[in-house]
């Protein structure tokens, strides 16, 4: 037949002679390269995975003897800073059964297809491994699993800004160009102990662990800027449903996502403030001596399902 064929996982089609061609994405005529057009098909190796399981049977240990994965960032003409949507994930001895394993490849695509592809390979297999009748009706499980992981996603987090910290190679770079000094604390051995700080080139002061900042005028002399990095986001009425915003003593030790998940299950603004700054507290006492001021705001968005109990302000 002169139709298309799947061949190792690539597509080909056939011309006149039958013979067959290798399938083209579109490109503008005479700009790829041999080597650039391998990567139209994903040819190469960006990220890598290749492990040994075992070679003893299904019975003993499973169906699965050896695994690979790879993936490599596709090309678009002019557009050097194309990012890879696509993830993988891999789970042998899954759900703790070493008879059970887990692929999974996801295809992102559209503005944040990247992230919808990272957030699935974190999220999906641990809410499929939580099904209680994974053994006797998998299919109905992996189903549920799909459903509850959608439901997340729609509540999933984005950053609406960034931590001007010295860890930014950004933001470093400025300290240095402006005579100053970025390092962390050191303990008796010299061994750095904590996050990078700001310092002046020839005195350990004044420490700081950010570098934009009001009013310290120390800091100020070797680099650290009142001056606001500014991102912006289209808001979308009914698919935007919240902000949340914190001092460090939130963010410390809550990532983005358990802080939405934790207003999303909230009845109420107040309750929803409440219920960080309790979460940040008892992290804070899990993991440090000390326990920094911690404040947060959550606001409500018009169209948006949440609160589930509505009121106007608190």
């Amino acid at each position: 037949k002169k139709g298309p064929v799947r061949t190792h996982g690539m597509y080909r089609r056939r011309n006149a002679s039958g013979n067959a061609m290798r399938r083209r994405l579109s490109v503008m005529p005479g700009q790829v390269s041999i080597g650039e057009e391998a990567k139209l098909d994903g040819l190469g190796t960006e990220n890598e995975s290749k492990k040994e399981v075992g070679s003893s049977g299904f019975d003993k240990e499973g169906v699965v003897k050896c695994y690979t994965s790879l993936s490599r960032v596709g090309y678009v003409p002019f557009n050097n800073r194309k990012v890879n949507q696509d993830r993988y994930t891999e789970h042998v001895n899954f759900a703790g059964d070493k008879k059970k394993c887990l692929f999974g490849v996801f295809d992102g695509h559209g503005a944040h297809g990247h992230d919808v592809s990272q957030f699935l390979i974190t999220h999906l297999p641990p809410m499929i491994a939580k099904g209680k009748n994974l053994d006797k009706d998998p299919r109905e499980e992996i189903s549920r699993a799909f459903m509850a992981t959608s439901l997340k996603l729609d509540k999933s987090a984005k950053a609406l800004s960034i931590d001007q910290k010295p860890e930014l190679e950004s933001e470093a770079r400025r300290i240095l160009l402006s005579g100053g000094r970025v390092q962390a604390c050191r303990d008796c051995d010299g061994n750095p102990v904590g996050p990078l700080r700001v310092w002046l080139k020839h005195q350990d002061i004044p420490g700081l662990a950010m570098t934009r900042s009001f009013g310290d005028k120390l800091a100020a002399s070797v680099g650290v800027t009142c001056k606001p990095e500014i991102l912006e986001h289209d808001m979308k009425e009914g698919e935007d449903q919240f902000i949340i915003l914190g001092s460090d003593g939130i963010w410390e030790f809550i990532e983005n996502q358990d802080a939405v998940d934790i207003v999303a299950e909230s009845k109420t603004a107040k309750e929803a403030a409440q219920a960080l700054v309790l979460e940040a507290t008892r992290r804070w006492q899990k993991e440090e001596e000390v326990i920094d001021d911690i404040t947060a705001t959550v606001v409500y968005l018009h169209g948006g399902k949440f609160p589930p109990k509505e009121e106007k302000t608190s």
